[in-house]
């Protein structure tokens, strides 16, 4: 009697990690089912402005599906297509907008691999195919001590996506697999062009997951009306203009401010007030002074492997407050009921509530992250 092969489940976006992702699957041995998933649909969501072009932006996941088929066909693979626009819309989109409301500058990339990818597409998998592994192109790498699984920085550590995947745990990595951990972008697109993949030459995916690139405050203007407010300029706390809504900027944010200043010099937003709805910039020259934080306050901090690893008051740690940044030494200072207060001793620049600061033991595994409430010099 013939032994079947193992079986793996691939989120097939249309794009050259996955694409490839699936070939490496075939070549260990299993039989690969592709996934395409649909998570935003611009005419049901109201989204009609900040796109660089409507007709071509609003047929973006149309291309990626042709381009997932193209893939499927040459590698003969099945594909499926499943639609999760509503599940997107209320798990990670509202949450997003619900963030920008309150003044912060939210991580709906996280929210999406936390509730979507590895939330409802894993569990439509496990009900679908309960015996399959599921497997994305993500740049992460998993190390299998004593069966724990533990979530590693890649070899590509310029492409490490381990940032975007805090909000996971130890349950649902065990049932993952990330085939591109031991490869570097080059490498793999150089077994694209091997493959004559379609793909080979594509264009990585930028901006919101399952989004895109956008005119960005063009695109949020779909779902908030402007709330003007004074920009005030410091140290010399000298109005200098207006802003259309704190919504539409984020800190440390020098583009996009359009107004005129005294300073021969750029200007950066170093905070926003939500009480008196004012935008605070600084010159170039005092941005180390205003911008530069040792102290952030930390809340919903989720530890992918519960108590296990979770480090010990002032052990050392390492910390980012951004995908790409490089990796800081940190420790915690204090565990509250429901925040953890982390220092930084050498400084970060433009740390931003709202976004996620992710620990790493001295070994480059990650521990898990939280959403940033405040920051402290």
């Amino acid at each position: 009697m013939k032994k079947s092969k193992k079986l793996a489940v691939l989120g097939l976006s249309g794009g050259v990690d996955s694409a490839v992702s699936a070939y490496l699957l075939q070549q260990s041995g299993y039989e690969v089912i592709g996934i395409f998933m649909q998570n935003w649909d611009p005419i049901i969501n109201g989204d009609f402005q900040g796109h660089k072009k409507l007709t071509t932006s609003g047929c973006s996941a149309i291309a990626d599906f042709q381009d997932a088929k193209a893939i499927a066909e040459k590698l003969q693979i099945k594909l499926i297509k499943v639609n999760f626009v509503q599940k997107y819309w209320d798990d990670v989109f509202q949450k997003t907008l619900n963030e920008f409301k309150q003044g912060l500058t939210p991580n709906p990339d996280i929210l999406c691999n936390q509730f979507i990818k590895f939330g409802t597409m894993l569990q439509y998998v496990k009900r679908h195919y309960p015996n399959a592994k599921f497997a994305t192109g993500h740049y992460a790498k998993l190390v299998n001590l004593d069966n724990h699984y533990l979530l590693q920085i890649p070899i590509d550590t310029n492409k490490d996506q381990t940032y975007f995947l805090c909000n996971l745990n130890k349950t649902q990595l065990k049932d993952c697999l990330f085939p591109l951990a031991d490869l570097n972008k080059t490498e793999v697109r150089q077994i694209a062009q091997h493959l004559n993949l379609i793909v080979a030459y594509k264009k990585d995916s930028t901006g919101i997951c399952f989004i895109g690139e956008r005119k960005f405050k063009l695109f949020l203007e779909n779902y908030f009306q402007k709330k003007p407010g004074k920009i005030i300029l410091y140290p010399q706390k000298k109005v200098i203009g207006k802003h259309d809504g704190l919504m539409f900027y984020t800190i440390g944010q020098r583009k996009g401010l359009a107004v005129n200043h005294p300073l021969n010099e750029p200007i950066f937003v170093f905070r926003k007030n939500k009480s008196k709805n004012e935008l605070h910039v600084v010159g170039q020259s005092f941005q180390d002074q205003y911008l530069i934080s040792k102290q952030a306050t930390i809340k919903n901090f989720n530890w992918i492997y519960d108590d296990h690893l979770k480090p010990k008051i002032n052990e050392k740690v390492l910390v980012r407050f951004r995908h790409r940044q490089p990796l800081i030494e940190s420790y915690i200072k204090k565990y509250g009921k429901d925040a953890v207060v982390l220092c930084y001793p050498s400084g970060s620049k433009a740390v931003t509530p709202g976004q996620y600061a992710v620990l790493y033991s001295q070994e480059k595994i990650c521990l898990g992250g939280g959403r940033i409430i405040t920051t402290k010099k």
